[in-house]
């Protein structure tokens, strides 16, 4: 279980002070998605193919696998956070001379004990899904590219796309219900990431 090494007051001040930067986020991230939001309309055959020197399908392909490489990092981050948090609470803990109740101290450190060693496989498992996520993403890159021998390959590579998506905004779930914190950031992450989905379905879709 992923621990509660993070303070809610940390991501969660006062509302005025935390404002601006929930809406730069906010807005880069709705900006993220129109290129999502133009692969829907293309893949209906709402909008025309512009005159590119590339095809419509490669460029979202490319931005695809760059923004699951992106979220897979932002996980890699969280977890050297939790980790590096961590480490600072255990020494403190271990710091801390005992007082006259020595009972409780042991049993403290019991429970400090047991609750680094579930953080633990917490931070190794974002550490290990970050990576596999980010190579999934780069092997249904090259899944794509066969597509010019296998017909099946590109409708393909594109569910696996959007299977990368539906793990990583699971792993944002668990950890925004465990830990408590960036409710809102959840939210954005659930707008942003259905909109990527549906585009993949699309694609896939359109390329079948």
């Amino acid at each position: 279980m992923l621990p509660r090494m993070i303070n809610k007051t940390l991501f969660d001040p006062d509302p005025a002070l935390s404002r601006q930067p929930q809406i730069v986020a906010s807005v880069l991230t709705y900006l993220g998605t129109l290129p999502f939001l133009y692969g829907v309309l293309w893949a209906l055959n709402v909008v025309a193919t512009p005159p590119l020197p590339f095809s419509i399908e490669a460029a979202l392909m490319g931005y695809t696998v760059v923004i699951i490489s992106f979220i897979a990092g932002i996980h890699w981050g969280l977890a050297v956070s939790f980790y590096s948090h961590r480490s600072t609470q255990q020494w403190h803990s271990n710091a801390r001379p005992l007082d006259d109740d020595t009972e409780f101290c042991s049993l403290t450190r019991q429970q400090n004990s047991k609750h680094f060693s579930e953080s633990n496989f917490s931070i190794m498992a974002l550490f290990i899904s970050s990576n596999v996520m980010a190579l999934w993403a780069w092997l249904m890159l090259l899944l794509w590219f066969v597509s010019t021998q296998q017909a099946w390959s590109s409708w393909l590579s594109w569910l696996g796309l959007a299977m990368a998506f539906a793990v990583l905004l699971t792993v944002d779930y668990v950890w925004a219900r465990v830990n408590d914190t960036h409710s809102w950031l959840w939210l954005l992450r659930w707008q942003a990431s259905s909109v990527a989905i549906v585009s993949m379905f699309a694609m896939a879709f359109k390329t079948a």
